[in-house]
């Protein structure tokens, strides 16, 4: 389900019409404010997601996030948090490392407060979870650089090498 920019709807009408949907594994509904309490609520209605986006939620918490995140580990594939600008940092991607063994896509565009993405290796490497998940990363307007994501592959190599992480730090174009 998307409705992301959806912003004639709430978080409580996404809640209203989940019981409906059984099956969805999928919620992308960046723009939508999420709160703390909505997003703990998202996770007690389903905690197999595959695939969330909750971005442009400046309301949000790194705790409350991270309590709700951890919930996941053994579903979510992507996660969205573009533009929550207040959570999304070095720290919260070690979490997502160590917790979400599962994790392929994240997108982290518009958080200028996360410079590198070695924590999110860190963090794996402290789980003793399989270094080969490959890890894409949507990071357009954030601190990363090409710099730092060089910096990642060279204090882990093999979890990077062949193409395992892709950072995308330019539309370009």
């Amino acid at each position: 389900l998307d409705v992301g920019g959806c912003f004639n709807l709430t978080t409580e009408d996404v809640f209203e019409i989940l019981p409906s949907l059984p099956e969805l594994t999928e919620l992308h509904a960046s723009g939508l404010m999420w709160k703390d309490h909505s997003v703990k609520e998202l996770v007690e209605i389903r905690d197999t997601w595959t695939a969330l986006s909750l971005g442009f939620s400046n309301d949000l918490t790194q705790n409350a996030l991270r309590e709700s995140l951890v919930q996941l580990g053994d579903s979510l594939k992507s996660l969205a948090l573009p533009f929550c600008e207040t959570v999304v940092d070095n720290a919260l991607l070690g979490i997502l490392g160590r917790n979400l063994p599962h994790l392929k896509f994240l997108d982290v565009r518009g958080c200028p407060n996360l410079n590198t993405v070695t924590g999110f290796y860190d963090g794996r490497a402290s789980a003793d979870l399989p270094v080969l998940q490959p890890l894409t990363v949507l990071a357009r307007y954030s601190s990363l650089s090409e710099n730092s994501v060089e910096e990642t592959r060279r204090v882990h190599p093999l979890a990077t090498a062949e193409g395992r992480l892709k950072v995308y730090l330019d539309g370009r174009g």
